[in-house]
């Protein structure tokens, strides 16, 4: 759907009729799972730069797999075209693919061809470049504050690197790490 286009289907029914803009893209925001400080399972896919939103493909597997509970997160098994199996991919990553979206998994280049039940079918795509950002997830791997340490961090090597420092030194020294 397009966000501006159900907006003013919904502003014609009586019942919201008053709804606000503000509060109907908070509402989409809050089924999205995107709201920063609470830890929401997704109930629809929500992307307010392309003004798009809709039901998550996993949403009726996820309802029968555990009626009367609401999970985090589903994985899906991913296999090759011949049923061999890859690894796991988690129903938030899954959602947004479309065929012919490669992408890495276990160091390896897969590119989607299709979703059934809870497998994702894919082809070997050695030598392609991905088309999809490597991982989405529920929360951020490390802290903002740690996030800022190892851009330092990877900076000082660059850098260090660049000018041909004698890095592995400057690591044992700095931080007492040995050979």
């Amino acid at each position: 759907w397009d966000i501006e286009e159900a907006y003013h289907v919904l502003r014609r029914s009586f019942s919201y009729h008053t709804l606000d803009h503000e509060d109907y893209i908070n509402t989409l925001r809050y089924l999205g799972g995107q709201v920063e400080d609470q830890t929401i399972y997704s109930k629809i896919w929500f992307d307010e730069q392309d003004g798009k939103f809709g039901k998550k493909r996993s949403s009726r597997m996820i309802f029968f797999m555990n009626v009367g509970t609401i999970p985090e997160e589903a994985d899906y098994q991913v296999i090759n075209e011949s049923g061999k199996h890859l690894g796991q991919l988690s129903d938030r990553f899954v959602e947004r693919l479309k065929p012919g979206d490669v992408f890495v998994l276990g160091a390896k280049i897969h590119m989607y061809l299709s979703t059934r039940r809870n497998r994702v079918i894919v082809k070997d795509a050695s030598g392609m470049r991905p088309t999809v950002p490597s991982w989405t997830g529920e929360m951020l791997p490390r802290s903002y504050d740690l996030g800022i340490l190892v851009g330092k961090f990877r900076e000082e090597v660059a850098r260090r690197l660049e000018k041909k420092e004698d890095v592995e030194f400057w690591l044992m020294e700095n931080y007492r790490l040995d050979e």
